[in-house]
């Protein structure tokens, strides 16, 4: 910087100064404005860690009590699938059914559902979800979770809430035992959400794939 521009900025900043300096109040209700304004954008602006954003794409896991049987849970699975064909937000989906990606057995599935582009759609990803959420809780039987698949992810694996909390130990009944102790602790300080408990099921065995795609139109 050459010495007659620093010249020109402290010209500049000296003049500044003297109007601050004679509109006092002026400057007082902009320093109030300022905090106002910091207020109103902490209301509305997203509070998360990672706020949700829509890709386009949702993603859901199903489970069963243990001791499903596979064909017990391809039923839930197509349950489930029959509610996402029915939504006109949705473009195509996959589901499956056993091991493989994040499901640990024959008592669980998964959905990876397309949505239609933001033009041809009213409802962004996470109200999509809000929609089929009471209608997946009706079936009676399975459980199933779903979440907006996000640009940005934390955690080594997929799970069935947007964070994810784990527990690890060399006995287990330890953990056993000190599992429900977070989940209470958890539970008081959770915002609407209560936290949900997994653990590791049975043994991983590959089932069946369950495949179906709704033409979009």
């Amino acid at each position: 910087m050459s010495e007659n521009t620093f010249n020109r900025v402290q010209a500049i900043y000296e003049r500044s100064l003297r109007w601050s300096l004679q509109n006092r109040l002026a400057i007082f209700a902009v320093f109030l404005l300022s905090i106002v304004a910091t207020i109103g954008a902490f209301m509305i602006m997203p509070q998360d860690f990672l706020p949700s954003s829509d890709q386009g794409q949702i993603f859901g896991l199903t489970e069963a009590p243990n001791g499903t049987s596979f064909d017990q849970m391809v039923r839930y699975q197509q349950q489930a699938a029959a509610v996402l064909a029915k939504d006109p937000n949705i473009e195509g989906f996959m589901s499956a059914v056993g091991s493989g990606g994040s499901s640990s057995g024959v008592n669980s599935g998964r959905v990876f559902a397309s949505l239609k582009p933001l033009s041809q759609r009213s409802l962004s990803a996470d109200q999509i979800i809000r929609k089929l959420q009471p209608k997946l809780d009706q079936i009676a039987g399975a459980q199933t979770y779903f979440g907006a698949v996000q640009d940005v992810r934390v955690g080594g694996r997929a799970s069935n809430a947007q964070y994810q909390y784990t527990l690890h130990g060399e006995d287990a009944n330890e953990l056993y035992e000190w599992t429900p102790k977070v989940q209470a602790a958890l539970t008081a300080v959770a915002d609407r959400c209560p936290p949900r408990r997994s653990k590791g099921r049975s043994r991983p065995i590959w089932s069946s794939t369950v495949a179906l795609r709704r033409a979009s139109g």
